[in-house]
Formats: structure tokens, C-alpha cells, sequence
């Protein structure tokens, strides 16, 4: 069983990384609600406003449907990535279908420019805070327990290799 220390560090990491991808989402929706504000028409800006209001809720549910945030995968790199990536392009796809079914023209900047944007950002988040977590591991916290089964040559090369990358976390 995992140690109460173990899980605490990974449900702080956890939190950090989903402020993070909040922070960033919740900044872009409102930039984005923001170019469509000094137009003059209340109509381009409600039609923007809902069309944030949709990408946020979208982006949002569909992390947590990927399981972007799930503390087993954090810091792992790839998989962390491709959930994010999978959730974002998800966002963008529906966002722009609904904008299509329903004639809704203010999604095109959602879907080719924030919605990237923020996607770059999120991941560029991410992979500063995996490095803080690489250095914490390399100063031999933020470890996982790690139960080893096999030969003892088998189990050796697995101790070395682990001393050797300990960004691994084990």
C-alpha cells in the first residue's frame, strides 16, 4: 500500500497542475471573450461570450473525461500529453460542429486560434512543472514505491537504471 506521504505530494501535484490548466483555460475564455467586447454590437459580443462560456465548459469536462488530471499519469510526459491533446481537440471538434449546426460564425477564432493557444499553454505549463517535479526527484523526494519481481540480474539492472533516471520517480 501507498505510503500517506506518497499520496500527499501526488494530491498536491494533482491540485497544482489542475489550477494550472484552469488558470490557463479560464485566461484564454476570457481573452477571447475580450476581442469580441469593443466591436460595438451587443450581438457579436453575446454570441462570444457564449461561445467561451461553450469552450470553457467543453475544454473543462472534457479533461476530466480524458483523465487529464489523474494523479497516476502526472509527470509522465506522453500519456500526460496525449490525454491533454485528446481532450483539447475534442473541445475544438465540437465547438466547431456546433458552430456549424447552429450558424454560429465567432467560433472560428475559438476553434483555430484560442483554443490552441491555450492548448500550447496548458502543455508548456505542464512540462515546467513536471521539470520542478524531475528536480525534486533527483533530490530523492516525490518517489513512488515500486515492488520489483523477477531474476536478481533482472531486478539489479532495474535498480541501476532507476539510480541512473530518477526522474522515473520510483
Amino acid at each position: 500500500p501507498r505510503t500517506s506521504v506518497e499520496r500527499r505530494w501526488q494530491r498536491r501535484y494533482a491540485a497544482v497542475v489542475t489550477t494550472s490548466d484552469l488558470t490557463v483555460i479560464s485566461l484564454y475564455v476570457a481573452v477571447g471573450v475580450g476581442l469580441g467586447s469593443g466591436l460595438g454590437q451587443r450581438a457579436i459580443f453575446v454570441a462570444r461570450l457564449g461561445s467561451g462560456i461553450t469552450a470553457w465548459l467543453l475544454l473543462v469536462v472534457g479533461l476530466g473525461l480524458c483523465r487529464a488530471w489523474e494523479p497516476r499519469i502526472l509527470g509522465t510526459g506522453t500519456a500526460e500529453a496525449r490525454r491533454v491533446t485528446k481532450a483539447f481537440a475534442g473541445a475544438a471538434i465540437i465547438t466547431g460542429l456546433a458552430g456549424l449546426a447552429f450558424d454560429v460564425v465567432s467560433v472560428k477564432p475559438w476553434v483555430f486560434v484560442i483554443m490552441p493557444a491555450a492548448w500550447a499553454f496548458c502543455i508548456a505549463a505542464r512540462y515546467g512543472l513536471r521539470r520542478l517535479l524531475h528536480r525534486e526527484r533527483r533530490r530523492g523526494r516525490c518517489q513512488l514505491a515500486v515492488l520489483a519481481v523477477g531474476s536478481a540480474e533482472g531486478i539489479t539492472d532495474l535498480i541501476h537504471r532507476t539510480r541512473r533516471d530518477p526522474f522515473f520517480g520510483w
